[in-house]
């Protein structure tokens, strides 16, 4: 039976962050959110890479020789944050997934 206590990890909120402002279907940079966000941008890119690896963003780079890289939802991204939604507000956690 699942705890009614959910206990998220700081780097599960950046996660969470993550997707919530990427899902105005605009790039972001790892600058960007942390700027947003008042945290470390390694640790930003850190969170993306995990995202990324799990399918819930992508990046991309405006053209092939820059180095500045904008990170997207993808629409697992998009379900998976109206799935988180639904657990948080179900929990009275609305300010996680706002």
């Amino acid at each position: 039976m699942p705890s009614k206590d959910l206990s998220l990890l700081k780097s599960d909120v950046i996660k969470i962050r993550i997707l919530r402002v990427s899902a105005d279907g605009l790039g972001h940079t790892a600058n960007e959110f942390a700027t947003k966000f008042r945290i470390n941008s390694i640790t930003v890119r850190r969170n993306c890479m995990f995202l990324q690896k799990i399918g819930l963003i992508e990046s991309s780079k405006a053209e092939p020789k820059q180095k500045v890289v904008y990170y997207r939802i993808t629409a697992a991204g998009k379900q998976a944050l109206v799935q988180l939604k639904k657990v948080f507000n179900a929990r009275k956690c609305a300010e996680v997934v706002g």
